[in-house]
């Protein structure tokens, strides 16, 4: 059905009233990826940016609770290293939402953690942020030692040059 809606011309982008966001940035907030996966079938481009903030849907993959309609832009060519107005990256944002399991994918699928936002700083000293402030041994401390280790095995460079 939807794939026929959007095949037909119905714009998966529109912002719904009082000021919602469009039904396919909430579809990409779900738990599943059917009905991203039909507005993607029906043409809905995984690079599309909203028409609100004019920034790249795929970020609202982020608010989901899983890492499943973040899969899917991603295997329908989403740029793994697009980035946001503030030129933070998929990778960066999810760090900054404490989107975990969303960063340990974006890292598989190849993101940059070294690409610097417009304030200077990337994912890899927000990374290297967050740790010098945590308890070692802390469940979130393993689980953002768990991303840094994977940042390495990926050949990212740590420790981060410093934000000059």
């Amino acid at each position: 059905e939807i794939t026929l809606l959007v095949k037909a011309g119905a714009d998966p982008l529109q912002p719904r009233p009082q000021g919602k966001s469009s039904p396919a940035e909430f579809a990409l907030k779900g738990d599943s990826a059917d009905w991203i996966d039909a507005m993607l079938d029906g043409g809905l481009s995984p690079n599309v940016k909203d028409k609100v903030f004019h920034e790249p849907i795929v970020f609202q993959s982020l608010k989901a609770k899983n890492t499943e309609t973040l899969e899917a832009m991603l295997d329908r060519g989403a740029d793994v290293n697009a980035t946001n107005s503030l030129g933070k990256t998929l990778v960066f944002d999810a760090l900054d939402n404490q989107a975990y399991e969303h960063v340990l994918l974006l890292l598989d699928r190849g993101a940059d953690p070294s690409v610097k936002a417009k304030n200077g700083w990337s994912m890899s000293n927000a990374l290297a942020d967050a740790l010098s402030g945590l308890d070692r041994g802390s469940e979130q401390y393993e689980k953002l030692n768990e991303i840094k280790e994977k940042l390495i095995q990926k050949g990212g460079v740590w420790p981060p040059a410093p934000v000059k």
